[in-house]
């Protein structure tokens, strides 16, 4: 089960009493607090009320839908950094759209996996926290041992001390990094601390999985658009490499984006600048790029799969992490980080 981080309040809506019921179990035994609705009004009403940490919406809902829920939501200051998922049995593209375009920052289609919906959910407010706070905290005068246990990094395999001495070398230049290995090896960990030992570190760091963001959508979601520049547009919205500047974005699963998407990012790495969907005006940015994938890009790149130009405008900087079967050794100390980490959660 994933853990969640101290007590957040989640606000869950569907009208399926076993999928809310379901929803209710599996966020409650993970930490976090919920209240449910099982229609549109009364979610909408609930969350004006209670401002919850995160928002999860049924799109099909009796009298108002999600996508009007969530459309009346960001209307609110408050709710404009509030992370909102939305929840569809259709798995059709233009529902998908519809639903980020007016402000959802996720959606998931039922029936659901309860792994990745928490995982959604950690990763949607930790983003919220960047988003509206920019926090982040400083290492201060630990050892090098002890930041790098903080900041995740654990182990005494040459592997891992090879990470963090790329890590610490790296520490005072902004090159773009590209973080490869297998699934589940931590590549967002190293990224996390790749950031939080830069000279960016207390400025946002924002963390996307490319992979989940619709083709369509990826000029919107990456660099924002202005209001009236499609239907649905009811305001202006941040795009995340607006909200990352002066720090740093992590773009996982980057061997997943399209061809045509590569160019939108190709772009904003060579120029440092782009421009809003709807909006004339070229704006500039100051972001540290830190890109991960499980592929071997290089093979991407001879299939045709995945742009040369970008690949080596990604992997100035490449940091391998070997999957744990090849660093035994580093087992019982992840055990022991572990153990003491849900301690001070859980008490």
């Amino acid at each position: 089960m994933v853990s969640a981080p101290g007590k957040r309040q989640v606000l869950a809506a569907d009208d399926d009493p076993d999928i809310l019921y379901v929803l209710e179990e599996l966020l409650v035994s993970s930490g976090y607090e919920v209240i449910t609705a099982r229609e549109g009004e009364e979610a909408l009403s609930l969350a004006l009320k209670e401002k919850p940490d995160i928002v999860i919406l049924d799109v099909m809902m009796p009298g108002m839908s999600g996508l009007e829920v969530v459309s009346c939501l960001r209307k609110e200051k408050e709710f404009l950094t509030i992370p909102i998922i939305l929840l569809t049995s259709r798995d059709q593209p233009d529902d998908i759209r519809e639903g980020l375009l007016v402000g959802a920052d996720d959606y998931i289609n039922k029936p659901f996996r309860g792994r990745e919906l928490l995982l959604r959910i950690e990763t949607a407010c930790r983003n919220r926290n960047y988003y509206s706070e920019s926090i982040v905290k400083r290492t201060g005068g630990s050892s090098k041992e002890e930041v790098f246990g903080d900041l995740g990094i654990v182990g005494k395999s040459r592997a891992i001390k090879g990470i963090r001495e790329q890590i610490s070398s790296i520490s005072g230049i902004d090159s773009t990094v590209l973080i490869t290995g297998e699934t589940g090896v931590g590549k967002e960990v190293v990224a996390s601390a790749i950031h939080k030992s830069s000279r960016r570190r207390d400025k946002p760091f924002i963390v996307q999985n490319v992979a989940a963001v619709p083709e369509q959508l990826v000029e919107s979601i990456f660099f924002g658009y202005k209001k009236g520049a499609f239907t649905g547009a009811v305001s202006d919205r941040q795009g995340l490499f607006s909200a990352a500047n002066g720090g740093t974005i992590f773009l996982d699963e980057i061997g997943e984006l399209s061809l045509s998407s590569q160019a939108v990012l190709l772009r904003v790495l060579e120029s440092g600048t782009y421009v809003p969907v709807g909006s004339s005006r070229e704006e500039r940015v100051d972001v540290r790029v830190i890109a991960a994938t499980c592929r071997d890009l290089k093979e991407e790149v001879r299939k045709g799969n995945f742009r040369e130009d970008l690949y080596y405008r990604l992997n100035v900087i490449n940091i391998h992490i070997p999957p744990l079967r090849e660093r035994k050794k580093d087992i019982p100390l992840l055990v022991d980080y572990f153990i003491k980490k849900f301690n001070k959660i859980y008490g």
